[in-house]
Formats: C-alpha cells, sequence, structure tokens
C-alpha cells in the first residue's frame, strides 16, 4: 500500500488529496483545502508556501509520494532536439 498526496496551488486556495494505492485499487483517503492568506509584506510565493506549511502541520498529513500540479509562472520549459544515432 502507498499513499500519495496530490497538491494544487490555485491563487486563492491550496488543496491537497491523499489516496491509498493498493495492488488492484484506489480509495481517496481524505481531501483538505487551505485559503491563501496574503500579506502585503511577503511575497506571493510565501504566501502559498505558508498555506501548503498550515495544511500539513495542522492535519499531519502522511504520505509516501506527492504530485503537484504548478502555475505556469512558476515553470520554464525548453524543447531540446538532439540527433538521431546510427545504429551498430
Amino acid at each position: 500500500m502507498q499513499r500519495v498526496l496530490g497538491i494544487d496551488v490555485g491563487s486563492y486556495s491550496v488543496k491537497m488529496v491523499l489516496i491509498q494505492i493498493d495492488y488492484n485499487s484506489c480509495t481517496i483517503e481524505s481531501a483538505f483545502e487551505q485559503k491563501i492568506e496574503y500579506d502585503p509584506n511577503s511575497t506571493e510565493i510565501t504566501c502559498r508556501a505558508k498555506a501548503i506549511k498550515a495544511l500539513l502541520e495542522t492535519n499531519k498529513i502522511q504520505f509516501d509520494m506527492v504530485f503537484a500540479a504548478l502555475g505556469c509562472e512558476n515553470t520554464i520549459m525548453k524543447k531540446f532536439e538532439f540527433p538521431k544515432l546510427k545504429r551498430k
């Protein structure tokens, strides 16, 4: 059995879902949401991090693996093309 935590960090709140995965099944164990409190003296990222920390500490969430959804403003992508190798 594995416990997987899914995290979605939005602009208004942080949502988390804890899922139990067995060999033949997948069960939602619990779901959580924390409103993001924006502080004019802190950055947006800091405020979002505080909301994540609050959810984890308040609910004492224990997990084996994490999957997270990130906003495109926090993601950088670059496409690489490599030459094809000749078969030996």
